[in-house]
C-alpha cells in the first residue's frame, strides 16, 4: 500500500466481497432515530408566467401569507414560503412588508429621535 500526501493509505487492490458485506452490515446497523434527509428544495421557486414575467399575487396567495404570518410570526420566511407555492421567503417577506400601511418608513420625525436620546441616557446600551 502506498500512502497518499496527507497520511491516507492508498490500496491498488479492488475491494474485496468481504469489504463490501462489512460496509453493508455497518449501514444495517445504523440507529432507526436518524432522518432520512429531506427533499432538496429548488433554489428558485418564482412563480413565472407565459411571457416569462413573474406573476402577480392573487387575492388567494395575500390571504394564506397574512394567515401564515399570524400563524408563524415574521422570523421565518422560508417556512412561511413552504406553505406558498412557486414563492421564495424574500417575495412573501417583501409583500408582507409592502402591504403594511401601519409600517413607517423614511426619516425619524424630531419627536422620535429626542424620544430615542432620552431612552438611550436612561437604559444605556446594556439589552
Amino acid at each position: 500500500m502506498a500512502r497518499h500526501a496527507r497520511g491516507f493509505r492508498i490500496s491498488s487492490a479492488a475491494p474485496t466481497a468481504a469489504a463490501d458485506a462489512a460496509a453493508t452490515a455497518a449501514a444495517a446497523k445504523a440507529p432507526a432515530s436518524v432522518p432520512p434527509f429531506p427533499q432538496a428544495q429548488p433554489l428558485a421557486r418564482i412563480r413565472v408566467g407565459k411571457a416569462g414575467k413573474p406573476q402577480l399575487w392573487t387575492a388567494e396567495e395575500q390571504a394564506r401569507l397574512e394567515e401564515l404570518v399570524e400563524q408563524l410570526g415574521t422570523r421565518s420566511w422560508a417556512t412561511i414560503a413552504l406553505d406558498m407555492p412557486g414563492r421564495t421567503g424574500k417575495q412573501c417577506r417583501d409583500r408582507y412588508l409592502n402591504t403594511q400601511p401601519q409600517l413607517k418608513k423614511g426619516n425619524w420625525t424630531p419627536q422620535e429621535d429626542l424620544l430615542l436620546a432620552q431612552l438611550h441616557s436612561q437604559m444605556g446600551n446594556s439589552p
